[in-house]
């Protein structure tokens, strides 16, 4: 059985006219929401960078401050470590001098009674 092509009327062509008119009409508003797709995601884009590059920027300076906060506590630490090294130095000094000035006080008082019993006093 052989296919007989059938004969285009007018009226096939007005409604494949219509339908290739829709069809045009269907890929120019995809092509409009495409664009619009594409727009909202470069907008979306700009700003994770610029969200990124806020957050990049707010970790560096808190990142700058917690160092500083580092450093100055350990400065902190260290003069209060060296105020009390210093304070047992002068305590070990004032002791230290202490002794030695007693020793000294006993020494003098020891040639002082040996002079003067060397010198006939009584005492």
């Amino acid at each position: 059985m052989a296919k007989r092509e059938q004969a285009f009327s007018y009226d096939d062509r007005d409604a494949l006219d219509e339908q290739l008119h829709g069809a045009i009409a269907d890929i120019l508003s995809a092509e409009e929401q495409s664009k619009h797709i594409v727009a909202q995601a470069q907008e979306t884009v700009k700003a994770v960078q610029l969200n990124g590059a806020t957050r990049e920027r707010e970790m560096k300076e808190t990142s700058a401050r917690i160092i500083s906060e580092a450093r100055d506590e350990a400065i902190k630490d260290a003069v209060e470590r060296a105020r009390a090294e210093r304070e047992k130095r002068v305590e070990a000094a004032r002791r230290n001098g202490e002794k030695l000035a007693e020793s000294k006080r006993e020494t003098v008082n020891a040639l002082a009674n040996e002079l003067y019993a060397a010198l006939g006093g009584k005492r």
